[in-house]
């Protein structure tokens, strides 16, 4: 996912403040996120690595720098 420019200011200064955690347990899943700037498009692009994450829902947290913060709802599903 592409992330507004105001981003970088937290992607430099408050990387530990982008979260992925499971809302039923409350464990923390952040290790499996990055932020790669993307020199085409002039934009941090954050990802998510699903492969080492259990089935489930899980919440994505992104303050974007501005004094807003998105949170976004993910679902992992089995792997065919």
């Amino acid at each position: 996912m592409v992330v507004p420019l105001s981003f970088e200011t937290i992607h430099e200064t408050a990387r530990a403040t982008v979260t992925l955690t499971d809302p039923e347990t409350g464990d923390d899943y952040s290790a499996a996120l990055s932020a790669v700037w993307d020199e085409q498009i002039g934009r941090y692009v954050l990802s998510v690595d699903s492969a080492g994450l259990p089935p489930g829902i899980y919440e994505l947290v992104i303050p974007l720098g501005n004094s807003e913060t998105v949170t976004l709802r993910l679902e992992v599903g089995e792997r065919e």
